[in-house]
């Protein structure tokens, strides 16, 4: 699951994970994701591990680092 969601990230957005961007760190705050990347995110995340995503889902940042949105997928498939 990571490694998807990784792959996703680092080919759409177009960086990559290494000492300088690490799996913790803020992808907003960086500016390497928009308001239009955030969309786009959900809806991979959707469309590939079939999830639902409430309001309080959306408006709470539950995807800002890979490690918040494997967290927040694992939560959502177990």
């Amino acid at each position: 699951m990571k490694d998807i969601i990784e792959e996703y990230l680092t080919e759409n957005f177009l960086f990559e994970f290494d000492d300088e961007i690490t799996e913790h760190d803020d992808l907003f705050k960086l500016g390497l994701i928009d308001s239009i990347g955030y969309i786009e995110l959900v809806n991979f995340l959707k469309k590939s591990f079939d999830i639902e995503f409430t309001e309080e889902d959306m408006l709470n940042n539950v995807l800002v680092s890979l490690n918040t949105m494997v967290e927040f997928v694992e939560e959502r498939t177990q």
